[in-house]
């Protein structure tokens, strides 16, 4: 028998393959090996679309953050101020998605109907212009041209994220940042950024400390008098780490193939699969204008191409099977943080095809003399 190619097309991540005549004999040996495998882009983010953090109002020292003995926000803005990323698959398109945050959810607290509270016995002084937008019997102005005007960009840029090239993310607060908010973070977006405290606040000592105390107390205050620069808090963590190495690209078989064992932690198991690739690297190159700003230039893909009938590793023995029926499925392989087990398990999914998107793979099955 002759060299045969199978080239199989597929709108899902499934394929079904049932055929009238066979492809091989039950009492030959062949080489079946993945010759070439297409597949579009994947569109789900590689940090997971959880909540990383909440922006809160900062309180004075002694104030308590506990209700029925649980440490909980002491007020929440009069905004949405959770932060969650939404298909994120780089570095600048996690500080992208931040920024815009800010920026809308800042100029929002002065464009509102709702009140920004003022209580000198709880919070700080409201700087100048953080004051309300609104003119008296008008409706609140729009959010979208307030930003725009000088104040507006002074108040969408009371809290940025800053991008660092070892993959490291800074919040900077100016001076009207750090008398007003806070960031508290969730256990996700403490280990994604490697932060070890719940809240990233600025202390006296012009240092990011522990904000709270064990019993849910405002221990931290600002320096006096206030600062009058902007302070930059960098976090721990290169969200590198978090992005392409532990993703992986697989696709299984129901062939009756030579089995691997997929070890993980303190348990194994035995799978057939055809392939498995390393999800894609985007790169990202950095240029300077000045001594202040960097711009970042990014490649993107929406095809991915990982075999294109080159020499490759994924050659399999092929015995007993007249390769008439069988199932191929193309799935995305993750490794995901366990909180309860303080390890990372393997989690396989469905590979997400989007709409009107298909994959391709050709299979080469050679006989053996």
């Amino acid at each position: 028998m002759q060299t045969t190619r199978l080239q199989l097309n597929s709108r899902a991540n499934t394929i079904d393959v049932y055929k009238s005549m066979p492809s091989a004999e039950l009492n030959k040996r062949y080489a079946i090996k993945v010759e070439q495998l297409t597949i579009p882009a994947m569109s789900d983010g590689l940090i997971l679309n959880t909540e990383l953090f909440d922006l809160e109002r900062r309180c004075l020292s002694t104030i308590h953050h506990t209700r029925d003995g649980v440490i909980q926000p002491f007020t929440e803005l009069p905004v949405e101020s959770e932060f969650i990323p939404s298909h994120v698959k780089t570095v600048s398109q996690l500080v992208f998605q931040i920024n815009g945050f800010f920026r809308r959810q800042l100029v929002k607290l002065v464009t509102t109907d709702e009140v920004f509270e003022d209580d000198e016995k709880t919070f700080f002084p409201i700087p100048p212009d953080f004051g309300t937008q609104q003119e008296a019997g008008e409706p609140p102005p729009d959010w979208y041209a307030v930003q725009e005007t000088d104040v507006g960009k002074r108040i969408r840029g009371a809290v940025e994220a800053i991008y660092r090239s070892d993959g490291k993310i800074g919040f900077k607060f100016t001076s009207a940042g750090q008398r007003l908010f806070v960031l508290r973070l969730t256990d996700e977006g403490k280990r994604i950024f490697g932060w070890k405290h719940r809240y990233i606040a600025l202390d006296a000592n012009k240092q990011f400390t522990p904000y709270l105390d064990d019993d849910g107390v405002v221990i931290s205050t600002l320096p006096t008098p206030n600062l009058t620069e902007s302070i930059v808090c960098v976090t721990a963590n290169s969200i590198f780490n978090h992005g392409h190495y532990r993703h992986e690209i697989a696709v299984l078989t129901s062939l009756p193939l030579q089995q691997y064992a997929e070890c993980d932690q303190n348990s194994a198991q035995l799978k057939r699969q055809l392939a498995s690739y390393r999800f894609p690297n985007e790169s990202i190159r950095t240029e300077y204008r000045g001594t202040l700003y960097k711009v970042l230039k990014e490649s993107r893909k929406n095809v991915y191409m990982f075999e294109h009938a080159n020499k490759t590793h994924n050659v399999f023995l092929l015995t007993g099977t007249d390769l008439q029926n069988f199932h191929v499925r193309l799935m995305a392989r993750n490794y995901t943080w366990s909180e309860e087990k303080k390890l990372f398990i393997i989690d396989e999914k469905n590979y997400p095809i989007p709409n009107d998107s298909l994959w391709t793979v050709t299979l080469n099955i050679t006989p053996l003399e």
